[in-house]
């Protein structure tokens, strides 16, 4: 079994033989239980050439956007974040399969942008070392419509890094590393579809203007029927005179609703007509009066995002579980003593935010969910965890922090240590832990002084 302590080790050895100048993966077997992704490894060093200390190193994937639909979880889903060391080096754990982009900022805004794809899930990639050097800005201006009134929301692929367009349509994209860019514009009314533009290369500390860029013109309808099932979800709600601009994305041609957002707008009921809007990727009903939903949101089957924070739920209905496309499911601040039962249906589920309800436990398939990578159940009454725990290889973030535990199944010690990625933080995880988990925990939590805080009799 090779611990965390070897692994990093063995990044050091490679720096030192290497010298960081090329990009070397090295397969790293997990006895007994297959292998896993070990992560990535660099160094980042000034323009004279010393080891930047405490740098910001952010890895996300290629195809991320800083949008409001990523917010949640964005560095245990899409992505990792580390700091330089004092000898500059850093290692991201724990890191999937795919395309990314790694950005490294220090406290003095110079920075780097690089990409790194990992092809084989058991590799350890060691990255070239970089020179951090003066950061720059992409300024530009989308002109607005008669009326104005709109907001584009302007983001660059790979990065934490978004901006919007003022009353006369500029934007700037500030402390930018140099490097080349792919950058999305998004509306937040259906009148304009959302488009990229790519090959933006931007020179260290320079100040890059894209110029006016106008976007695409949709015809500003909705589908006939998706318009009706759209007034209906109003009109149930005492909502009759309110503009549906601000409260959808549609799509291209047949104009179909692709997202609906009903935050803070004293909404009651879900009406069972919104099986009707059947291209639904997501809803956002955040900051309301819900207290349940329609056993027919079950039929959205193309949907990705339901957020209903800060509502009044005390349940949810069954049928929720064969959304097999959800992958981001926000139920936090509620009043749910339950999670339904079949939820390893939803197979794309990767985020899952049940914090601060009253959930007494939490279902064993639940965990079947092989997808998943962020976890929250925190400020709840749970006093134990299903052993399915054990199954979760891919989890990135759990968070369990004020509930009753008072034991750990000993499945959980299957799960990685070599990454702080567990709080547990205000249990009752009292001295009576066997030493196998003890030691996981030791390893594995993010407060590295975790019994400290345990509630104890």
């Amino acid at each position: 079994m090779k611990t965390a302590k070897f692994v990093f080790a063995g990044v050091v050895a490679l720096f030192a033989l290497m010298g960081c100048n090329r990009e070397l993966a090295v397969s790293s077997q997990r006895g007994g239980s297959g292998t896993e992704t070990v992560g990535i490894a660099g160094s980042a060093v000034d323009t004279n050439g010393r080891p930047v200390s405490g740098a910001s190193v952010k890895l996300r994937r290629a195809d991320f956007l800083d949008t409001a639909h990523n917010a949640l979880h964005k560095t245990n889903v899409l992505g990792a974040d580390a700091l330089t060391n004092d000898s500059g080096k850093y290692f991201l754990g724990a890191i999937d399969t795919g395309a990314y982009k790694i950005e490294i900022i220090d406290g003095d805004n110079n920075g780097a942008f690089l990409a790194c794809t990992v092809r084989n899930s058991d590799s350890l990639i060691v990255l070239a070392g970089r020179t951090l050097k003066p950061t720059g800005l992409i300024v530009g201006n989308i002109p607005p419509s008669v009326g104005g009134g709109e907001t584009i929301t302007v983001c660059v692929y790979g990065l934490d890094m978004s901006a919007t367009t003022d009353s006369t349509g500029d934007f700037s994209l500030n402390a930018l590393p140099e490097g080349t860019y792919s950058i999305r514009f998004i509306s937040n009314v259906p009148i304009y579809y959302s488009c990229d533009t790519s090959g933006i290369t931007l020179a260290s500390g320079a100040k890059h203007d894209i110029g006016q860029f106008n976007l695409p013109r949709t015809s500003g309808k909705i589908f006939p029927a998706d318009s009706v099932v759209l007034s209906q979800i109003l009109d149930s709600n005492g909502l009759h005179s309110m503009a549906w601009q601000s409260l959808v994305s549609v799509g291209p041609w047949p104009f179909r609703i692709t997202a609906i957002n009903l935050d803070y707008k004293n909404i009651t009921v879900l009406p069972a007509q919104i099986e009707g809007l059947s291209e639904l990727q997501s809803i956002s009903a955040q900051g309301n009066s819900l207290s349940g939903l329609p056993k027919e949101i079950g039929s959205l089957r193309h949907l990705k995002t339901l957020s209903l924070t800060n509502n009044i739920l005390s349940g949810l209905p069954g049928e929720l579980t064969q959304l097999d496309s959800l992958t981001n499911l926000d139920v936090s601040n509620n009043r749910l003593s339950a999670l339904p039962g079949g939820m390893e249906n939803c197979r794309s589920l990767q985020v899952l935010d049940a914090g601060y309800n009253q959930i007494t436990s939490i279902p064993e398939d639940l965990f079947y969910c092989n997808s998943l990578k962020a976890v929250v159940v925190r400020n709840n009454s749970l006093d134990s965890l299903p052993q399915s725990i054990g199954l979760l290889w891919g989890l990135n973030f759990f968070d369990a922090q004020y509930n009753s535990l008072y034991t750990l199944p000993w499945q959980i010690t299957r799960l990685p240590s070599d990454r702080r990625f567990a709080n547990f933080d205000y249990n009752a995880l009292c001295g009576n832990l066997p030493q196998d988990i003890q030691s996981w925990l030791n390893a594995a939590s993010a407060d590295t002084n975790w019994q400290a805080t345990q509630i104890c009799q």
